[in-house]
């Protein structure tokens, strides 16, 4: 189920425990990743290891909302080893997903 600008991402996120600190993503890129992770053709981490995905201790992203959508698109498990858990809560204000932007 591919998004599209202006959609609103509480129907497909919600229960997920997951919330946004961004205020936007865009479609293409979310579109893209969850299309290579359904095919089973995603890299979820180069080998330097660069790229974890941030959450803090309350679910909040800090850094990978494209990645975590898209997993979610493609009904596609995260490996915990891309899970990088910030330890403690971050001060990033939460965006209630209705509210991020999908350009």
């Amino acid at each position: 189920m591919p998004i599209s600008p202006g959609d609103d991402l509480e129907p497909l996120m919600a229960g997920t425990g997951w919330s946004a600190t961004q205020g936007g993503v865009d479609a293409a890129r979310v579109n893209l990743y969850s299309d290579e992770m359904a095919r089973g053709n995603w890299q979820w981490l180069p080998v330097n290891r660069l790229s974890p995905i941030l959450v803090d201790q309350t679910g909040k992203i800090m850094s990978g909302h494209h990645r975590l959508i898209a997993a979610h698109i493609a009904g596609v498990a995260i490996p915990e080893a891309v899970l990088q858990h910030f330890p403690g809560n971050t001060l990033r204000p939460s965006t209630s997903w209705q509210d991020v932007l999908v350009r």
